[in-house]
């Protein structure tokens, strides 16, 4: 029994750990994932029958004519080589897909790898001849169910919940993102309702003299935390927010939260500096007591 099947063979309870949303995406993609891998399987067995045929009918096979009348070069072609490629790759597919909706859904950060390592990995490949390892069919595999992918998320989360692991990320991602010693020393304060950050928190530079601006990775983490404190879902990210943290390039330096009520406003400057203000100045001390004071992350 290898690593995948050990995995499948533990009876899982997953309905009180994750949500009906949740449940419903899972079994939705296990569904297509599973139909997939079986009728590209019975493509594939089509697709060899008929190759083999027309060779047999032509008596031609190294020629240049016995796939005359099988689909050409110029069309959709289906081959051995780019099926069975494809059915190895939907089990991947599948995984990432799965990995991909927690991550977004609740906020969170996973190694994706670790994940994919532990369902993927079969040491009996590196013992298998080449002509088997590379056979025409398809490596039968065991179908990966969600409720495994669950697991190894939970596993490394360490046996906290979404929102318990989403917090310490989001903490320890802005406890990072403050510390900073040589070039990137870091200077955080708080001026009434305005934060601001000191260091290399942004980047201008000219596109044919018009200037692009892009918020640097460890600003990123500290908006994903404005976003919680805004709306207190993790996951739920406001769209002004969510253009920064995705990275697009903005031609001024400076954004209006116009769909929040807690973060109001971005200033960059080309030092780097960074002013991130707020509603309030309650809210400013409020947020950079909790995400960005020497003791946050503890």
């Amino acid at each position: 029994m290898d690593l995948l099947e050990k995995f499948n063979a533990v009876e899982v309870k997953t309905d009180d750990r994750i949500t009906q949303r949740d449940k419903d995406f899972c079994e939705r993609h296990q569904a297509a994932y599973e139909n997939a891998v079986t009728s590209y399987t019975e493509m594939l067995r089509l697709w060899l029958t008929l190759d083999e045929r027309q060779k047999e009918l032509l008596g031609d096979a190294q020629g240049e004519h016995y796939d005359r009348y099988l689909c050409g070069r110029e069309d959709v072609r289906i081959n051995n080589y780019g099926v069975k490629s494809h059915v190895d790759e939907l089990h991947r597919l599948f995984i990432q897909t799965i990995i991909e909706h927690f991550c977004e859904s609740h906020g969170i950060e996973l190694n994706e790898y670790r994940i994919m390592d532990a369902l993927l990995k079969n040491p009996d490949d590196l013992l298998k001849p080449l002509e088997e390892k590379w056979s025409d069919m398809p490596r039968q595999r065991t179908p990966i169910r969600y409720e495994t992918i669950v697991d190894l998320i939970y596993e490394q989360m360490d046996g906290q919940s979404f929102d318990e692991f989403a917090m310490s990320q989001l903490k320890d991602n802005c406890y990072n993102a403050v510390r900073g010693f040589g070039r990137d020393a870091v200077e955080v304060e708080r001026k009434k309702a305005v934060i601001r950050l000191r260091g290399r928190f942004c980047h201008m530079y000219l596109n044919y003299g018009r200037e692009e601006w892009s918020v640097q990775e460890r600003l990123k983490s500290i908006l994903k935390a404005a976003a919680y404190y805004e709306t207190g879902e993790f996951g739920n990210i406001p769209e002004r927010l969510w253009e920064l943290i995705k990275g697009e390039t903005l031609h001024y330096g400076y954004v209006m939260f116009t769909d929040c009520q807690k973060i109001s406003e971005l200033q960059m400057y080309k030092n780097g500096r960074v002013d991130l203000s707020f509603s309030s100045e309650d809210s400013a001390r409020e947020f950079f007591n909790v995400f960005l004071a020497q003791d946050a992350a503890a």
